[in-house]
């Protein structure tokens, strides 16, 4: 079975094809240009390198959120597109377990959290016994503070591993106030791998797991700009 994985939360993304075995092929993508322009080029790319058509595609797995609102529009919007012209079922993978697919198998909890500007990012966690390459959540996904995460960190169990592009903001303040075993500051440690959000989809699509293609929509977790001045407008009338 061979699906293609999309994401597009964040600053860094792409696209990946991958079977119950291997990475069939992955590319990475620059935003500096946009993913509109780039997501169809790349997986055209993709599939030719690798010998493929888009028939041979079974599943469509796309990262649901959080993330960037642009972003993740795009991707969405490309994976159920491809879903409906395919006629191949859609998995939804969150992006903060995609992060944490980083360190799975290595009996960690992993603690995934997104920058979302100021002192807030997406947070949640997952505890991955040794070999364990599928995570359990202990944390549900949240938008919240960098101290309300410190709090919560500490009751935990086992080593903490803190990933993502929040850890890399606040680096400092969780190694001095956290008992964290790792704060992983490395770029490449630290995405939202579409070979991550493939895999996870393909376990999803295997086990019975499938989006509605016509009514799936991203994950936000908070409301965009233009809502709340939209609402902000609204309670000033």
């Amino acid at each position: 079975m061979i699906v293609l994985g999309i994401d597009t939360s964040g600053i860094s993304g792409g696209v990946a094809l991958v079977t119950e075995s291997s990475v069939v092929s992955e590319y990475i993508l620059d935003v500096r240009r946009k993913y509109s322009e780039r997501l169809m080029v790349a997986l055209d790319f993709m599939l030719r390198e690798s010998g493929l058509s888009l028939s041979d595609i079974a599943g469509v797995a796309v990262s649901r959120g959080p993330g960037s609102y642009t972003g993740l529009r795009i991707g969405v919007t490309a994976a159920k597109t491809l879903c409906y012209c395919l006629g191949v079922p859609l998995a939804g993978v969150s992006t903060l377990r995609a992060i944490a697919q980083a360190v799975a198998g290595l009996g960690v909890t992993a603690v995934p959290l997104i920058d979302a500007r100021e002192n807030r990012v997406y947070a949640s966690a997952y505890v991955f016994e040794p070999g364990e390459v599928r995570g359990v959540e202990v944390v549900p996904e949240s938008l919240t503070t960098i101290d309300e995460v410190i709090e919560w960190t500490n009751d935990l169990p086992g080593d903490v591993c803190f990933l993502g592009s929040g850890a890399i903001r606040h680096h400092e303040i969780l190694r001095l106030r956290t008992r964290a075993r790792l704060v992983l500051t490395n770029p490449a440690s630290s995405l939202c791998r579409p070979s991550d959000v493939a895999l996870l989809g393909l376990a999803a699509l295997k086990e019975g797991q499938s989006e509605d293609a016509m009514d799936f929509a991203p994950s936000y977790l908070r409301p965009s700009a233009a809502e709340v001045r939209w609402a902000e407008k609204r309670g000033a009338q």
